[in-house]
């Protein structure tokens, strides 16, 4: 595989973090007092966070405004990255090898950026990135390609030299069925999952640390 641009997803693929995303409203609507369906999981599952207080607005009678709904599930997530949340196993490592090799690299996540700068800085790795983004920035979520075609873009790159790095099948989807090269990543969020993922995407990794760079073609291979 060429690669001379990467896109990247953040939790669940760089960073250690969809266990707190997968239960920040499960635990929300707990100290309210009301018991979440069986199929919770299920529910809320591709949705953003603006999404997710509509639906416990609408469907769980959270009685405060969406907006209000967000602020509170949106606290619980700055106190998780600020104080739980690390890197997964080899991603600084990929990062810095990519960079070095003379890839461009963005971040192109569903969390708003309020929440991703302060924890990439956290984490040591926000230098890497030359353009980053968000689904509210690109106007839709990660079941349409445009936050993907929007980096892409702000990077210069071939889309077909251009992975994406992705934990989630829908992602993972969307972005191969838009003309990218996907490369999936396990993870704890996507294990009921996995035969599909693998099925769907050009690479499937169950460690960053495990990424074939004796595989790949960068632009500095060329150079040289």
């Amino acid at each position: 595989m060429q690669i001379s641009g990467a896109i990247f997803d953040m939790d669940g693929t760089l960073i250690d973090s969809m266990y707190y995303w997968r239960n920040a409203g499960l635990f929300y609507l707990t100290d309210l007092g009301i018991t979440p369906p069986d199929n919770y999981g299920e529910l809320v599952r591709n949705r953003t966070l603006e999404q997710t207080a509509i639906l416990f607005h609408d469907v769980f009678a959270v009685s405060k405004a969406p907006e209000q709904i967000v602020g509170d599930i949106f606290a619980v997530m700055e106190w998780a990255y600020r104080e739980k949340v690390q890197l997964k196993p080899g991603a600084a490592e990929l990062l810095a090898g990519l960079r070095q090799r003379g890839v461009k690299m963005a971040l192109a996540t569903a969390t708003d950026r309020a929440l991703l700068e302060p924890v990439l800085k956290k984490l040591d790795i926000w230098q890497y990135f030359d353009y980053t983004i968000c689904c509210r920035e690109a106007g839709t979520d990660k079941n349409h390609p445009q936050i993907f075609e929007q980096a892409l873009a702000a990077l210069g790159a071939g889309k077909k030299e251009t992975p994406v790095f992705e934990d989630s099948y829908h992602a993972i989807c969307t972005a191969q069925q838009a003309g990218f090269p996907t490369i999936a990543v396990a993870d704890y969020s996507n294990q009921t999952l996995r035969e599909q993922i693998i099925a769907a995407a050009d690479l499937f990794l169950d460690d960053l640390t495990d990424f074939p760079w004796e595989q790949m073609t960068f632009p500095r291979n060329k150079e040289a």
